[in-house]
Order: C-alpha cells, then sequence, then structure tokens
C-alpha cells in the first residue's frame, strides 16, 4: 500500500502597526471631572481627534508642573480616554477605555493648568480650567463635569467650556453632552507690553494662546533702527500667549523705538494672523504740559454689572508719556488724596488719540460698545469717583504740574436723561480749554451712553465745524446684498438734541413711533426697518417720516420726510 504524505503550506501574513508620531493638536483635553459627587471618582478625558493611531507608552501628563507617567496604551482615531487613580479604573462601565495613572492627583475644584507631552517632550496639548467656567453656581458645587463644547476649536477659550447636562453628570469615555460646532474666530491682538529695563526686555502678551513657532520666528519682528537688535525669543510655556524679546539695548531716555509685528508671519493657534495696529513702541514720550491732554469723558456713576472709566485725549501734537500721568481725586479740604502713575510700564498717548482707563476693561466693555481695544487700559489706581458729584485732576506726577481739573456734577446731564446710572458725560469740544458745565454733555442714547476709548458722540471740534446745515436725510436699503435696513441719517452742529420720529399715511394718519425722546449724538444714524413694533413689514406704498428735533436750548426743529417701502 503506498502512503501519500501530503504537505500543506499555509501562507501567514503579519500586520504590524505601528504607532504614529503625534503633533499639537491630535490628542486634547476633552472632559475634566474635578469635583465629583460623594463616591465618584475624579478623572481627567483625553480625546484623539486625529486620524492617527497614537501609542501613549512615555507620555507624560501634567497637572500644574508636576509629570504623571502615563501607561502603555494605545488611542485609536477618535478614541476616548479616561485618566484617574488606578484603584478607581472598575468605577467605570466596561465599555469606557479607561487606565490608572499612578499617584494620579487629587484635582483642584478651583482649577489648574494641565499638559500633555509625548514620551520626546513635544507639547500635544494644554488647558487650565476654573470653576468659572461652568456657568452654573449650582453645578460648580459639585457633581458635574466640565465638557469641551468643539473638541477641534483648539484656543482653549473659556466659551468653548461648560457643565455637562448628562443625566449621570458626566460623559467618561464618550461623547460630550454639550458636543457642538464652536469654531474659534476671533483673531489675536497684543493685549499688553511690560518693559523690564533691568534686562533689556520687552514682554508681549497676546489676547489668545499663539502659534508657538511663529512666536520665534525672528522675521516676525521688524525693527527698523539697526543700533538695535532682537538677541533671543522666549515663550511661556504651555500656553503660548506671551513672548520674552530680549534687546540688545534699550533706547534712552525722551526716545522711542517702534518694534513693528507680522501679522503674516506671527499667527495664533487657529491659524487667525494679528488684527491690524501691532506696532510696539518701546522708550519714554514727553511729559504732558497743562491742557496737553485733557479729560474728555468721564463715567462716574457706574452700572453694577460694568465699572467707572475716565478718558482722556491727546490735543496737543506730541507724544504723551502715561507714566508721567496721574488720575487722582481731591478730598473736601481741596487736598489731593494719594498720587500714583497710571502705569508702570510705557504707554505712549499719540497726538489726536484717546485712551479710556478703568480698573477692569472687562467689565467695561461687557456693557459698553468697545470699538477700540488698543485705546483702553487697565489700572488699578484709577480714583474712585463719587456717584453724584466730584473733583477730578489730571497731575503731572513728576512736577506735581495740574494738566487738567474737572469738578463734575450729575446735574451736568441733560434734563432729558432721568436715570443717570450708567450715562457718560462727555466733553462737547476737545479743543476747548474750558471745563464749564456747558461744555459737557450726556453720551448719546443711540451710542450706548458711553463712547469709551474713541471720539465721544456729542463731540464738535472747534477748529473744524460741520460744514452743513442741520439735517435728518434717509438711506434706502440695498436689497440687492441682502440690507433691508432704511437709516435714518443725522447731522448736528450743536450737541444735546433730542429726537422724536412718527410715521404717518399719506392721509395724515400716525402710525408708530420710531423714536421717542432719544438723545442724540452730533452725527450718527438710526435703524428702521420698514416694520411696526410687532415685527411686520408696512404694506408697499409712500409714507411720511416726521421727525422733532430739541434743541438744548428747548427749540424744536421740525423735518417731513416721504420715504418709499417696498
Amino acid at each position: 500500500m503506498k502512503k501519500f504524505i501530503l504537505y500543506l503550506f499555509f501562507s501567514v501574513s503579519f500586520c504590524v502597526y505601528s504607532a504614529e508620531k503625534a503633533t499639537f493638536g491630535d490628542v486634547v483635553f476633552n472632559e475634566i471631572m474635578a469635583a465629583p459627587a460623594t463616591g465618584q471618582p475624579e478623572f481627567i478625558e483625553l480625546y484623539n481627534r486625529s486620524g492617527k493611531i497614537l501609542q501613549l507608552e512615555g507620555w507624560k501628563y501634567y497637572y500644574a508642573n508636576k509629570p504623571y507617567t502615563l501607561p502603555d496604551v494605545t488611542m485609536n482615531p477618535s478614541d476616548y480616554l479616561v485618566l484617574c487613580k488606578p484603584s478607581e479604573v472598575q468605577s467605570f462601565p466596561s465599555d469606557v477605555k479607561v487606565v490608572g495613572v499612578t499617584s494620579f492627583p487629587v484635582l483642584a475644584n478651583t482649577g489648574k493648568l494641565l499638559y500633555l507631552e509625548d514620551k520626546e517632550s513635544t507639547l500635544i496639548s494644554w488647558f487650565e480650567y476654573s470653576d468659572k467656567l461652568y456657568g452654573s453656581t449650582e453645578k460648580k458645587a459639585g457633581g458635574w463635569s466640565l465638557e469641551c463644547i468643539d473638541p477641534s476649536n483648539l484656543s482653549n477659550s473659556a466659551t468653548n467650556w461648560i457643565a455637562s447636562v448628562a443625566q449621570e453628570g458626566h460623559t467618561a469615555g464618550k461623547r460630550n453632552s454639550v458636543d457642538a460646532s464652536n469654531p474659534d474666530s476671533d483673531r489675536p491682538f497684543v493685549q499688553s507690553f511690560e518693559v523690564i529695563e533691568d534686562n533689556n526686555t520687552v514682554i508681549l502678551t497676546f489676547s489668545k494662546p499663539m502659534d508657538k513657532s511663529s512666536l520665534t520666528a525672528e522675521d516676525g519682528y521688524i525693527i527698523e533702527d539697526s543700533d538695535y537688535r532682537i538677541m533671543d525669543l522666549q515663550i511661556n510655556y504651555p500656553q503660548g500667549d506671551q513672548v520674552t524679546i530680549l534687546l540688545n539695548r534699550l533706547p534712552p531716555k525722551n526716545s522711542m523705538i517702534t518694534i513693528r509685528l507680522d501679522g503674516n508671519v506671527i499667527r495664533d493657534i487657529s491659524g487667525f494672523s494679528l488684527q491690524n495696529g501691532n506696532d510696539i513702541v518701546i522708550g519714554s514720550g514727553e511729559e504732558a504740559l497743562p491742557l496737553d491732554v485733557v479729560i474728555n469723558e468721564i463715567m462716574f456713576n457706574a452700572p453694577a454689572t460694568s465699572e467707572e472709566y475716565v478718558e482722556l485725549y491727546n490735543r496737543s501734537d506730541k507724544t504723551i508719556d502715561l507714566r508721567y500721568l496721574t488720575l487722582v481725586t481731591r478730598k473736601t479740604d481741596g487736598e489731593l488724596n494719594k498720587i500714583y502713575p497710571l502705569t508702570t510700564a510705557p504707554v505712549m498717548l499719540y497726538a489726536g488719540e484717546y485712551i479710556a482707563v478703568s480698573k477692569s476693561i472687562t467689565a467695561v466693555c461687557a456693557y459698553f460698545n468697545c470699538t477700540a481695544p488698543s485705546a483702553l487700559m487697565e489700572s488699578s489706581v484709577v480714583p474712585v469717583l463719587n456717584n453724584t458729584s466730584g473733583d477730578l485732576v489730571l497731575l503731572n506726577n513728576v512736577n506735581n504740574e495740574i494738566i487738567d481739573e474737572l469738578v463734575y456734577n450729575e446735574k451736568m446731564h441733560s434734563e432729558a436723561i432721568k436715570d443717570k446710572k450708567g450715562v457718560a458725560l462727555e466733553r462737547i469740544s476737545p479743543d476747548s480749554e474750558t471745563n464749564n458745565p456747558e461744555n459737557w454733555q450726556s453720551a448719546a442714547s443711540l451710542s450706548g451712553f458711553g463712547t469709551p476709548g474713541y471720539a465721544n458722540s456729542q463731540t464738535v471740534q472747534n477748529n473744524n465745524p460741520l460744514s452743513v446745515k442741520d439735517e435728518i436725510t434717509i438711506a434706502y436699503p440695498d436689497f440687492f446684498i441682502g440690507n433691508d435696513a432704511y437709516r435714518i441719517c443725522y447731522r448736528f452742529t450743536t450737541s444735546g438734541n433730542r429726537c422724536r420720529i412718527f410715521l404717518f399715511d399719506t392721509m395724515g394718519r400716525m402710525l408708530q413711533i420710531i423714536v421717542n425722546n432719544e438723545l442724540l449724538g452730533t452725527e450718527g444714524e438710526i435703524t428702521w426697518f420698514g416694520a411696526n413694533d410687532s415685527g411686520q413689514k408696512w404694506q408697499s406704498g409712500l409714507y411720511i417720516i416726521y421727525a422733532e428735533v430739541i434743541t438744548s436750548t428747548g427749540n424744536i426743529r421740525k423735518f417731513k420726510l416721504p420715504v418709499v417701502i417696498k
């Protein structure tokens, strides 16, 4: 009998997956449970937002500046990974990818800086959480996690985090309950800068985290004076919202240099270029002489949710150094209160420019329309202003010479203003040397009752009077570009005008009160959409706009304008 030997050959192929190299933003902090309910674990959740398979062995998670080494774990694309104490791993459901981190820290309820590095110490992600992000006093007290709204938004903005709305109080290892599209849209700007004379350095602080490689690119900083050179650039780690510039030397007293930041080079973490106006002036300007700078606007009875402010205007042709100026109030006996410089950093007020100074610019801009962020300065030494009356002095703190002085009183407001709280007083003519009540007026209601950091709503320039007669006109909508607003434009040669505007039909019947006794500025516009108070469009046809302008002296001017509603 013959034996047949059958040889079977199997072809075996082995698929070997090698971990890919992570870059910044591939893995992000996605959820933080710092104040769990009693008996529940604290945890940090990571999310792999890349399309890469990432091996986390040797990676380090930092709590403040203390590192904690991660175990050998793989994160696939779109994986969630929960980090906690080893003893609490069993607290999570079996379908949650969770790893215990040796010596996992107790998470501070109030907040802490977190960041993540790979095994080569490359920064992958960072976030500084705070109990202010919950948006709820109840949830802040405990039992709820903080969740990232849009993990593709790398700006680390507070507006991209909020308390969980999940029934369990968290979504550990799963898609966040608040998940939604919330892209970063804010362009960065230089928020402040500080000069340290001892070691020839300048520290720039940006409004948001920046791309770190762009901050250290020397071609992003241009100094036209060849006597000055950048020796080194250092960024704060891991946030990247500050850069320290080491110069070969600083300019001597009463001279300045400009460091121009190239917005095409320097970008934020989302790729947005710098806003305009990023010239940083280093050095010292001139001391102000009397009336070189004037008090131009004052908010002395601020709304409960805002803050007092004082606006200054440089009416000279000089560059004034604010380090040499002080705002101080007088006591009832006429003596000045304690004198502090407005700033210890070199802040220049250029000819024809405004600057609004407050203890909290954030609070001011949350209430008023701040159209010029660079014309706002925060200072802890702005004096507290009396809500009804007071005496405010602008002083040269080098020689104690008075630069300007305003004795203010709430009676200086327009008679049309019944509730004075939240209404600024504006200087009518900054070129006038008088501070008599006649040169001051309430800010216009249509300007939001305040114009911090830009031209006053009631300003009338003595050296540049309006070249046209007082008038009210109507600008029609441009439906082609999707604008359906009628603009009732006004321009006056005097301040303090109040206005009433009515809509009539051609039979003379009053149909609508568009504006009722509003305090106007010297120039502006009122937006009207051709609709009634309920938002319904008026029927197509011819109508009459009738306006009454009551001047500050009580005279009434009347305007009758035809308007076609389409």
